[in-house]
């Protein structure tokens, strides 16, 4: 769960409310019917894919208290893990040419894998019947059973294909304790996460940033009013391949000469 601590910690300071219909109260689900999809859910995840190359855009709300950036990134990540992100304007201002740094990392932290709600680890419990983005979903409220500073602490699932469309989890260290919503969609063959958020009050520290999601960052902010941070996931495209000089590989030159090529 490092990888999703960093997540919540890290990176993303804020909670970002569920887009779901304008009813009231959540309908009480069957619970035969719920429990037969969340067995659904737990076969799917075993074969959930996730794109081995990628290029997407997301624009990052930052708030504190007493200022707001918003920022515009392109990101391309490739079968190796190796990423180039982009930042392509700030608070509506385009930079020309972009900023950007490159990075490498195994795995991509958003994946809806990377929130996987194990039955083996998790009590769960039916909770309703909700819309999420006019999607109708079966809720639950799960609890890790072993504590952990990483823990979903809702689900809910698309009642027709069993994927997660909303998930609720919490994430607490030395210097936060952490609220925050992670939203999925389909994109194209993969599930694909839409919106996440975090809210954290921080302790004060010295003040340090990134441009990369997820990539470790103290803020030097009280620890009270909260910390938001919201990111918006779009324009996914999912190419063969991405020529290595994007994220400054310098591919080796073929040797030179007829007689070093070999028989």
């Amino acid at each position: 769960m490092a990888e999703l601590v960093a997540l919540a910690l890290a990176a993303l300071f804020a909670m970002v409310p569920p887009q779901v219909s304008a009813g009231a109260t959540p309908i009480a689900a069957p619970p035969s019917g719920a429990l037969a999809l969340f067995s659904r859910y737990q076969v799917r995840m075993l074969a959930i894919k996730q794109p081995p190359v990628m290029v997407f855009e997301y624009t990052r709300t930052r708030s504190g208290p007493t200022h707001v950036v918003t920022e515009n990134h392109r990101v391309y990540r490739d079968e190796a893990g190796h990423e180039r992100n982009e930042t392509t304007a700030v608070n509506g201002s385009p930079l020309v040419p972009p900023h950007f740094i490159t990075y490498a990392r195994p795995e991509w932290p958003y994946g809806v894998d990377k929130f996987l709600v194990d039955e083996n680890s998790y009590a769960v419990e039916p909770n309703g019947v909700d819309l999420v983005n006019g999607r109708k979903a079966y809720t639950y409220a799960v609890v890790l059973k072993e504590p952990a500073a990483f823990a979903v602490t809702a689900i809910e699932l698309d009642v027709r294909n069993a994927l997660p469309l909303l998930e609720r989890f919490t994430a607490s260290s030395d210097t936060c304790d952490a609220t925050g919503t992670i939203e999925f969609g389909r994109s194209g063959a993969y599930w694909m996460p839409t919106i996440v958020g975090v809210s954290c009050a921080v302790a004060a520290g010295p003040a340090q940033t990134s441009a990369a999601p997820a990539q470790p960052l103290s803020v030097a902010m009280p620890s009270s009013p909260p910390i938001r941070d919201t990111i918006r996931f779009t324009a996914y495209s999912y190419p063969t391949a991405i020529p290595p000089q994007v994220f400054g590989i310098v591919p080796t030159p073929a040797p030179s000469g007829a007689g070093s090529l070999g028989p």
